[in-house]
């Protein structure tokens, strides 16, 4: 996990309003992030060198590297979205779940927790829900209303 050495006085990243960054606990941008729109940035989090709209990011969670966390996104808990990862369109990406490289997750209800990971080129998307360890990498698809417990895929498309 990134960790987080600010000091009182330090500069961050670009806030567009009070209201995207808390006054509780260790909440940070840093540099050259940018929090903008109804973004929400509190507790522990922090975004480095992202970009976060209309989305938030809380608990402990991480959002940095290229990263992109838009449009109705949520990432906390332990959670850590970095590389040029993006989630959007209302995914969720909580617990200590991962996404990194250049993986999406995007879509309403389309989940990765429960220390899952989803890396590489893979795509998460249509409500799929990745839990229990599960990995999702390399050029795979996963996508449909269904709850994915510890599975590894590494390329095709997948759907129930």
């Amino acid at each position: 996990m990134k960790t987080i050495n600010i000091a009182i006085g330090d500069l961050g990243g670009y806030v567009a309003s009070e209201e995207n960054l808390s006054h509780e606990g260790t909440a940070w941008i840093y540099d050259d992030a940018k929090v903008f729109d109804t973004a929400n940035v509190r507790d522990d989090a922090s975004v480095a060198k992202g970009e976060s709209t209309d989305a938030m990011v809380y608990g402990n969670a991480q959002v940095y590297g290229n990263a992109k966390v838009d449009y109705g996104a949520k990432i906390y808990g332990e959670a850590q979205v970095y590389g040029n990862a993006r989630i959007a369109e209302c995914g969720t990406v909580y617990g200590n779940g991962q996404v990194y490289g250049n993986a999406k997750v995007l879509g309403t209800g389309s989940t990765c927790s429960g220390y899952s990971s989803v890396y590489g080129n893979a795509k998460v998307y249509g409500s799929a829900i990745l839990a229990e360890g599960s990995r999702v990498y390399g050029s795979a698809n996963v996508y449909g209303s269904r709850v994915y417990y510890g599975v590894t895929y590494g390329s095709g498309t997948y759907s129930w």
